[in-house]
């Protein structure tokens, strides 16, 4: 059979919505100031993060590498820290999950590259520092279906440029590169795509007046660039995260200097092509320093959500929720005295968001905090339009995509379904039944291992995932990588 492939999502929205209401919030951490500086969704359905153990002025180091790994409720599953070197000081900027179910963490140790293995349990299997580039950092990490991994940052060994870094299992380099202008430049999280390829959000030096610009690198598996792009207001511009639409357009959210009060900061959001050209920028914010991290896409709408922090009211963790256009619906505000803010976020499959940050415990020390709100609001909105169609029918992203072995697909239901499930080619050419018959509400999931309907391995390249009920058609793409 050949199908035409169409995504089409509408929700519609009349005024803005309130803000979620707080599920839970759990600290981590020591004695003294902790800090947080990743989260990441697990395989297993939980939270990984990355942070800094604060061992005090009596400690053997100063600060060592944090791992917490939490289940869907919060409670920790794992964790450890690590003190690689004696005397070093580890800070673990961005981690990801491994093939066989354990993190790399990767940063600085004593202003050096740096890249910490561990296995499932949190046990370290190898520690890594690359002295032989200069000093630097590492602000961004993605994992490869093929058990390799693709690490970014910057180094100063000639002035400051951009790197990207190639390394096996193992932690041996495969190749290097550096990128950027004659000026000073900087690279950190790094996105794949849908085609295989990563862009990469960075910051380029303009000069002393406007000082910061956007910088968006795209390159290939083998770091070979596929394009680079500047972009940004009048002051200091920085991106600190990038997300691919499901249309191939781009997202990249960080801060901007406010033109109106000097020193001061603000969230920013731009709309950009597949091949980063701006199609609009929005900012978010007021008085004092709103300074943003972190960025996820809703599956409701198509909106957004940035994470990071708001000075106004003492440095509370702040979350900023646009439409699709930019547009603010809600904010949401959690702690106090957080400078550092939430470093990430990303949303649950029943519309919940979870942030991750660092926070003042009421003792004038920081904590890690990891946090989960009710269902959005929007959510609760479609509720009371039709309550006889509660939740509408979706699909998740694809995890991990693009994939080698094998990817996670998971749904929703809003009421027992008659569903068909199946994959298709470019072409639209049917290529597996993955499920048909009928099911029951609720979240379910299942495993594609890249095999046609006759168990034979289909090629690289793209694929469409397709979800039919009686109550519409939902559609994810998803890559091949051998």
């Amino acid at each position: 059979m050949v199908i035409t492939v169409c995504v089409v999502l509408a929700l519609g929205v009349g005024e803005a919505s309130a803000q979620p209401q707080i599920e839970w919030a759990h600290p981590f951490g020591g004695l003294h100031r902790d800090r947080c500086w990743n989260m990441i969704p697990t395989h297993e359905g939980g939270y990984a993060i990355c942070g800094s153990y604060d061992n005090g002025p009596d400690g053997p180091t100063r600060v060592d590498a944090y791992l917490v790994v939490a289940n869907s409720i919060g409670h920790v599953v794992v964790e450890q820290t690590y003190d690689a070197e004696d005397g070093a000081s580890e800070d673990p900027f961005r981690l990801a999950q491994t093939n066989d179910g354990g993190f790399l963490m990767v940063g600085i140790s004593n202003s050096t590259l740096m890249a910490i293995r561990t296995d499932s349990s949190g046990a370290q299997l190898w520690y890594r520092t690359y002295p032989q580039y200069g000093s630097g950092i590492f602000y961004g990490v993605s994992a490869l279906p093929d058990g390799t991994f693709l690490l970014s940052g910057w180094v100063s060994s000639n002035g400051r440029d951009g790197c990207v870094m190639k390394i096996d299992g193992s932690g041996d380099v495969i190749w290097w590169r550096t990128f950027g202008s004659p000026n000073r430049d900087a690279l950190g999280r790094i996105t794949a795509t849908t085609e295989g390829e990563f862009i990469i959000a960075g910051v380029t030096y303009v000069n002393e007046e406007v000082r910061n610009e956007v910088m968006l690198l795209k390159v290939t598996a083998d770091g070979d660039s596929v394009w680079m792009k500047t972009f940004g207001t009048e002051v200091d511009d920085n991106a600190t995260k990038i997300v691919e639409l499901s249309d191939g357009r781009l997202a990249a959210a960080g801060y901007t200097g406010n033109s109106d009060i000097r020193f001061s900061y603000d969230y920013y959001l731009a709309l950009l092509t597949g091949d980063g050209d701006l199609l609009w920028s929005r900012t978010y914010g007021g008085p004092n320093d709103q300074f943003c991290h972190s960025l996820t896409l809703s599956s409701l709408d198509g909106g957004f959500l940035l994470a990071g922090s708001d000075g106004r009211r003492g440095h509370v963790n702040w979350l900023v929720r646009t439409d699709s256009t930019g547009e603010e619906l809600w904010t949401l505000d959690f702690g106090n005295n957080s400078i550092d803010g939430f470093a990430a976020v990303t949303e649950t499959r029943d519309h919940c968001y979870v942030m991750a940050g660092t926070s003042d415990n009421g003792n004038n020390l920081d904590d890690i905090y990891l946090v989960k709100t009710a269902p959005d609001p929007l959510s609760l909105n479609a509720v009371l339009l039709d309550p006889a169609f509660p939740f509408p029918f979706s699909i998740f992203p694809c995890y991990p995509n693009p994939f080698n072995s094998s990817t996670r697909i998971a749904y929703t239901l809003p009421s027992p379904s008659d569903v068909q499930l199946r994959v298709y080619d470019l072409m639209g050419w049917e290529v597996a039944t993955l499920f048909e018959g009928r099911q029951m509400a609720g979240n379910h999931q299942t495993l594609w291992d890249g095999r046609n309907s006759l168990g034979a391995p289909v090629s690289s390249g793209v694929y469409f995932v397709r979800l039919e009920t009686p109550e519409g058609v939902n559609v994810n793409r998803v890559v091949i990588q051998k």
